[in-house]
Order: structure tokens, then C-alpha cells, then sequence
């Protein structure tokens, strides 16, 4: 999973563009992901939200949006239309 987000992170940096590449990145980070024993949602780690939201604002109906948006959902996060990837 760490080698599957380095590559991601790799390919982004050439080509920040690709959806696919966010639904890759949001894929190896969400492994690592828990369950609140007092809420029964998912804890996304670090990144993974990001990643996701910008995976559905570059292809809102693409493939995977279906399943990011029940991620996003089980976690308790709002979807962002407008999302706007952190500049680095």
C-alpha cells in the first residue's frame, strides 16, 4: 500500500490531472483507515479524504464515484464539488 501511494504521489507530481491517479492514492491510504467505536464511522487516515474529494472533482461520475462517495459518506465527510487540491 505505501508503494502503491508513492507511486501515486509520483505520477501526480507529472500529471496532477488524473483522477484515477486520487482514486489510486485514496485506495493505499485507506488500508490504514480504523472505525470510532463510538460513532461506528470510519477514520480516514491522513491524505485519504483529500484524495478522494479531488478524485471526485476531476471525474464526478466517473467509475469509482459511486464508491468514493459511499467512503466519504461512512466516514461522516461532505462531498466537495468545488474542491480544490492544497497547492505544494
Amino acid at each position: 500500500a505505501a508503494a502503491q501511494v508513492a507511486a501515486a504521489d509520483e505520477a501526480l507530481a507529472a500529471d496532477p490531472n488524473q483522477a484515477i491517479l486520487y482514486y489510486i492514492k485514496g485506495q493505499g491510504l485507506i488500508i490504514n483507515a480504523t472505525v470510532d467505536p463510538k460513532t461506528n464511522r470510519i477514520v480516514l487516515p491522513p491524505d485519504c479524504e483529500e484524495a478522494y474529494q479531488k478524485y471526485l472533482a476531476l471525474s464526478p461520475t466517473g467509475p469509482y464515484a459511486a464508491e468514493v462517495k459511499g467512503i466519504l459518506a461512512q466516514a461522516g465527510e461532505k462531498i466537495n464539488p468545488s474542491y480544490k487540491a492544497p497547492k505544494k
